[in-house]
């Protein structure tokens, strides 16, 4: 697709919804004695208002506060609020029929192992990062967790923190840290996602299906309900993310309760909605494609085609969006990355794994991973890889802030501060308009650039 941006005024709403949904921010932010601070229409896209304005093995290895709850913020519940996410063919929204929003994510983990912690904060102050990441406009975050922590918020102890760097982290739990996270978050406008991303602590460790016999499915559903009932008043936690990687075993639509992928996340996000009905669901992919004699196998998570068959169906329908992953030729060599038409034939294998939802209007994409080392053929990748997100408008998370991850590195350098330019470059085509989100005195979310419709 064509892309064009253009600054816009708020007289150009074309919609009653669109001039409701202004008129209450403008409303709230002018209360606040903040509204010519925030209605900014830079990154504005044309149609579009301003609102207040892996297969193979990939492995991946603030101030004190945070009470149980996750802090104030609007209600999650009944109705929908201007702070909820909704979900269209087009694009996620914030609040029902409101203006679509583009979201430039990285990956920050740690949390997920045995260490109970984020990476990192042995060396460099927590709201560092997430100043870099401000500074570059990201303007979301993914979490990996595991099922452990989920299950011992209040409990597990966070290591390998250094308290001199960190001293509002002192005397922590591991929940009370991410609350403090998701705090530090909404000062600089960053979204959070949850994501599930292990069942057990052990670093690179990521089971093919969404339980085991150590974590049945019932487990799984109250590790799942203890977290996302945390943050249910707490609207800039806006998404769960539900298995890391389903992979080997996993399928989709087969009907086996055992295997059936789809089936799944229908039953884990419907749980999850008993007790944060606000939370957007970001369903994986597997590995395997629809058609494996003519069709390349995908990356673990990476297939979500089979959603235009057989889509995820969950009492929220406007809730739900599929999030494949994909990397480059330095991650795995897929056989693919070597034919003779690279990188000319990698258009066909993303249309084949996860464009066809789009083209197909059967849903919305949210790359909850992608990355590398980018040089040499991993470059050319992710130049044409960032030019399919953009001609796409695909939102995407990018793997990972940490520069301690085996295969791909970080968007730091190993002292957690030096920025990786090239990155960061791939990074900005991917993402030319991110949406600038601000925080409301109340906890409530108010945008300053939004996507094109």
């Amino acid at each position: 697709m064509s892309k064009k941006t253009e600054k816009q005024s708020l007289g150009e709403y074309k919609t009653s919804t669109q001039a409701m949904h202004t008129k209450y921010v403008l409303s709230t932010l002018a209360a606040a004695g903040a509204a010519a601070a925030l209605v900014a229409t830079d990154g504005v896209e044309e149609g579009c208002p301003a609102a207040g304005s892996k297969a193979g093995s990939k492995a991946k290895g603030g101030a004190k506060g945070g009470a149980k709850g996750g802090g104030g913020g609007a209600k999650g519940g009944g109705g929908s609020s201007p702070y909820e996410f909704f979900v269209t063919p087009a694009g996620i929204t914030l609040g029902r029929g409101g203006p679509r929003v583009s979201l430039k994510g990285a990956n920050w983990s740690g949390l997920q192992t045995e260490s109970f912690a984020l990476d990192g904060l042995w060396q460099v102050p927590m709201g560092d990062v997430l100043d870099f990441l401000a500074k570059h406009r990201f303007n979301a975050l993914r979490v990996p967790f595991s099922a452990d922590l989920a299950l011992g918020l209040d409990t597990r102890r966070p290591t390998n923190i250094n308290y001199s760097a960190n001293p509002g982290l002192a005397g922590l739990t591991s929940g009370q840290v991410m609350d403090v996270l998701v705090q530090e978050c909404k000062k600089r406008g960053i979204l959070v996602l949850l994501d599930f991303h292990h069942l057990d602590a052990v670093p690179h460790n990521i089971k093919p299906l969404w339980y085991n016999d150590a974590y049945p499915e019932t487990k799984v559903v109250a590790a799942w309900k203890a977290i996302a009932a945390r943050y249910a008043r707490e609207p800039w936690v806006f998404a769960a993310d539900l298995k890391n990687e389903p992979h080997g075993d996993a399928a989709w639509g087969t009907g086996d309760p055992k295997t059936d992928w789809a089936a799944a996340a229908e039953r884990l996000a419907n749980a999850i909605h008993e007790v944060n009905p606000r939370l957007l669901v970001f369903v994986e992919g597997i590995e395997k494609p629809e058609d494996p004699s003519t069709q390349a196998w995908g990356w673990h998570g990476g297939v979500v085609s089979w959603a235009v068959k057989r889509p995820v169906r969950i009492r929220a329908r406007d809730k739900v969006a599929y999030a494949p992953h994909v990397y480059g030729p330095a991650t795995f060599a897929q056989k693919y990355f070597s034919d003779p038409s690279f990188p000319g034939n990698l258009a066909k294998v993303w249309d084949d794994h996860f464009g066809v939802v789009l083209r197909k209007k059967a849903g919305w994409l949210v790359v909850t991973e992608w990355g590398g080392r980018f040089t040499g053929a991993d470059k050319v990748w992710a130049d044409a890889m960032a030019k399919y997100f953009a001609d796409n408008r695909i939102d995407t998370f990018f793997w990972a802030v940490n520069p301690n991850s085996s295969d791909t590195g970080g968007l730091l350098g190993p002292d957690w501060k030096t920025p990786e330019q090239t990155k960061l470059d791939v990074a900005a085509k991917a993402h030319p308009n991110p949406t600038r989100f601000f925080a409301l005195p109340d906890g409530g979310i108010v945008i300053g650039g939004v996507a094109a419709a």
